[in-house]
């Protein structure tokens, strides 16, 4: 029972942490995504010790169902994150390539297909 109660708890705080915004600021965001990485290896390492339940008891069972509710909005809360990550990561490398257009005009090679005509 103590075990399944522990995975529980383990998934309560994580579903608590996910359900949060993610911070507009970096380094808040960084603590954010470590502390996020904590609590799902934490998960992790307690649903290895528990495996499978052939007999539980009609908590545990209780426990189990909310898991699984907690579980998929875990992921859906999990995969909106990572869109706006992704997103956000895109739109940087966005700025800093146009960035660097505009730094230096010049230092683009020429595209294929351009020839110049010499005429004598």
């Amino acid at each position: 029972m103590t075990q399944v109660k522990d995975v529980y708890m383990a998934t309560k705080k994580l579903w608590n942490h996910v359900r949060t915004p993610l911070p507009e600021d970096l380094d808040a965001r960084d603590k954010y995504i470590v502390r996020m990485n904590t609590l799902l290896e934490r998960r992790r390492r307690l649903l290895d010790e528990v495996g499978e339940v052939s007999e539980a008891t009609a908590r545990e069972q209780r426990y189990i169902r909310e898991m699984f509710r907690m579980n998929q909005e875990i992921e859906q809360q999990m995969n909106e994150k990572r869109f706006a990550l992704r997103s956000d990561y895109n739109w940087t490398k966005h700025r800093r390539t146009t960035g660097r257009k505009y730094k230096n005009p010049y230092d683009a090679g020429t595209p294929d297909g351009i020839f110049f005509d010499k005429k004598n």
